[in-house]
Order: structure tokens, then sequence, then C-alpha cells
């Protein structure tokens, strides 16, 4: 090893031509080669072990979070945590983080009154989508949306959102999407049904198709 000295700084010089040298960077370059292996092994598990076990659970719907409704005018309610992912660099929720809230409600929503656990057979597409950010929500914090649905058309429906802190219930955020019924194989919109106007309108208690 030699030293140099600059204007500012002094530079170490390893000389790797030094016995001594050549053994330490073998020594770091072999440590580093049996943590790639093992890293590779763990990756290998989680693919084989982990993974099919997550992709083979086709009742996800039916244990998704939910939070007894008690706020008035409101049968449904969804709990979900605010995830470090969900923080911009200003320190508070990115406002395109409340629209994954409100989907993961809304398919919570409708997977807990049809009773269809894959949301790719409900047959639905959202075709416009609403925010009202009132304040700022942190990482650590947890939100109850309520949800309901607030008219039916002949084709679409909308549903309402209110985005509460589970600890002092401010809200913290409203929403409103317009859901179509849609036909994925010939990627045209539909008529709903009466089966399906009959159950969300018996879920929220009163009449909503005009």
């Amino acid at each position: 090893m030699s030293k140099k000295h600059g204007p500012d700084k002094m530079y170490i010089m390893w000389d790797c031509r030094c016995p001594l040298v050549q053994r330490d960077v073998w020594m770091r370059l072999r440590g580093l080669f049996v943590f790639a292996g093992v890293a590779h092994a763990l990756t290998a598990f989680c693919s084989l072990a982990i993974l099919p076990t997550m992709s083979s659970n086709t009742n996800s719907l039916s244990h998704a979070p939910a939070c007894v409704p008690d706020n008035p005018g409101w049968n449904f309610c969804y709990t979900t945590e605010v995830r470090f992912r969900d923080i911009d660099m200003f320190g508070h929720v990115n406002n395109a983080a409340y629209l994954t809230y409100v989907e993961s409600a809304r398919v919570a929503y409708y997977g807990h009154l049809s009773g269809i656990s894959d949301p790719r057979d409900f047959d639905m597409t959202v075709a416009r989508a609403e925010l009202d950010y009132l304040i700022p929500v942190f990482y650590g914090q947890t939100l109850h949306v309520y949800t309901r649905a607030s008219r039916i058309g002949t084709k679409s429906w909308t549903l309402e959102h209110q985005m509460r802190d589970s600890v002092s219930n401010d809200v913290v955020a409203n929403a409103s999407t317009v859901v179509v019924y849609f036909d994925h194989q010939t990627g045209k919109s539909k008529p709903l049904t009466d089966e399906i106007v009959s159950m969300i309108e018996a879920h929220e208690g009163r009449k909503l198709r005009s």
C-alpha cells in the first residue's frame, strides 16, 4: 500500500501484486459468491413454496379486512392499513394511493354482496372516479373505507366512499366511482340485470334505480 497526497486529500493506493492484498481480495470475493448462492437458494424456495400458496388462494375476498359499520347511512366498511409504499416525498400518503384504497373497498363490497370470490367474474369496469382530499394521512394510520351504492342506472351504478381514521374517526377523504356492467368478450357495456339491481337495493335498504 502506498500513499499519495493531492491538493486537498490523501489517496490510498493498493498494489494488487502484493500477496497479502491478493488474499484479501479473494476472501472478499468468495464471501460475495457465498452470499449470492444463499440468496439464490432463498429465492428458489420462495418461488416453490411461498408463491404457489399465495396464488392458489382463490377465496381471498372472503378474508378481506372489514370493520363494523358504525357510521349512520353506511352498511359496509372496509379496513386498510397505510403502507410504507403509499408515502410520497412529502411524508404523507400520495394522492394516487387513495384510488387503491377505494378499489380494494369496491371489490370487497361487491364480493360481499354477490358471493363471487374472483373479481374477474364481476363483469364490472370503472368509468369514472372522483376524490376530495380533506386531511393528510401518514404512515402507520389505519383507515375505515365506508362504501355504499347511491345510484343505479341502466348499464352503470355509482358508489360513494368515505375514508375515516380508525382512531379519531375524522373524515380524511371522500370519493365516488361510476362502475359499468361490462362484457369483456365483446368489449361493450351491457344492461344491469334485475338480479344485480335487487341485490344492491336489498343491501342498501332503499330503491336506487329511478
